[in-house]
């Protein structure tokens, strides 16, 4: 995770969630998840110690740092992770009448991936997110939910197949047996 830069563009990805809107399949999800597994997202957040300058002029997130991540609730109580695809999108729902009403501490723009999103809420190491139900992209906007289940789904995938990947390597002789 870094601080954002001004560079974030996810047209294939918007145009995946656009489709999603227009028809919620299998088929257009399952085009919306590849999307964003390779999609890079920004997200309020707070930094407790604040950001740092390089001598640079870049600013990051200091060693350390504890970030905190704003969530959004259900009427039902369940609590959701929030991310945007683009610095559009992220100011149509964090400006003051846009909806998400951030308190002032969120006052930094990370980016961050699904992947990390996903760690977030499925991971035993973070116990205080465990109970999160999921993931809402450009929420005031497309406010497109991809629920923890889904993301953990994803990460038992793609651990099979690098498992799958490191046993060909072994069987082939390419890797030792004990990695």
């Amino acid at each position: 995770m870094e601080l954002y830069n001004g560079n974030i563009s996810n047209a294939l990805l918007a145009g995946a969630m656009q489709l999603m809107k227009v028809e919620n399949s299998s088929e257009h999800m399952t085009m919306l998840l590849r999307e964003l597994d390779h999609s890079k997202l920004i997200t309020p957040v707070a930094l407790n110690p604040g950001a740092e300058e390089t001598p640079s002029g870049d600013r990051i997130i200091p060693k350390g740092a504890r970030v905190e991540f704003p969530m959004v609730s259900t009427r039902e109580g369940k609590r959701f992770f929030v991310a945007f695809t683009d610095k559009m999108s992220y100011d149509n729902a964090v400006k003051p009448d846009g909806g998400m009403n951030l308190p002032a501490r969120f006052n930094e723009i990370a980016v961050i991936t699904f992947e990390e999103l996903s760690q977030m809420m499925v991971l035993p190491e973070n116990p205080e997110n465990l109970g999160t139900a999921g993931l809402i992209l450009n929420p005031v906007g497309e406010n497109i939910v991809v629920a923890r289940e889904t993301a953990a789904m994803l990460m038992t995938k793609k651990m099979e197949l690098m498992n799958q990947a490191v046993d060909k390597l072994k069987a082939e002789g390419k890797i030792p047996q004990d990695v």
